[in-house]
């Protein structure tokens, strides 16, 4: 157990809540090849990867493949912001232009 005083110390958050998980970076598998995939491409806001990840999680989509310059998932904000979806949704980081090239998936563009 941490005092509050400790958990302020680890915390990236100006005002961290009561609670503090710790988990190792999974390795990354093979990219997807079947099945509901979002690809997204230079996202470079914390936030808005980690609400992505939020709402992949939400519909149930198990991958998201993102461009190599796309915001680090487990930076503190994206952690923060995924609210604990990114335990549940793989992240996998490529060179996107090619994936989507060698991919059979039907592609949806937005």
């Amino acid at each position: 157990m941490l005092s509050p005083q400790q958990l302020k110390q680890v915390s990236a958050m100006t005002t961290p809540p009561g609670s503090l998980a710790v988990f190792a970076i999974p390795v990354s598998t093979s990219l997807p090849s079947q099945g509901w995939i979002v690809a997204i491409d230079e996202v470079q806001d914390p936030g808005n990867l980690g609400t992505i990840i939020r709402l992949c999680d939400w519909f149930g989509i198990e991958d998201l493949v993102c461009s190599i310059g796309t915001v680090d998932a487990y930076n503190p904000k994206t952690v923060q912001a995924s609210m604990g979806s990114l335990a549940k949704v793989k992240v996998h980081y490529t060179e996107l232009t090619d994936w989507l090239s060698q991919t059979d998936l039907p592609i949806y563009g937005t």
